[in-house]
């Protein structure tokens, strides 16, 4: 089985997503980023566009739209 990474998707309304994946692309505000398992950690503020992530099951995208957005990876 290949490593995989929590994604969580949370708005503050309620979490939208929280799924096992293996890897995640997101666009943020110095240019889009990717994180794969063992990333080291890190904060982003992200633009709007699309996040997309591959799980067990292919690859999947999300629009990403909020005001001030932010990403957090940790290991």
């Amino acid at each position: 089985m290949a490593q995989e990474i929590q994604l969580r998707i949370v708005t503050p309304r309620r979490p939208l997503l929280d799924e096992s994946v293996q890897e995640v692309t997101a666009p943020g505000t110095v240019g889009e980023f990717g994180v794969l398992p063992n990333h080291a950690a890190f904060l982003s503020s992200l633009e709007t566009g699309r996040l997309s992530y591959r799980d067990a099951h292919g690859l999947s995208t999300l629009p990403c739209a909020a005001a001030s957005p932010r990403c957090r990876i940790t290991s």
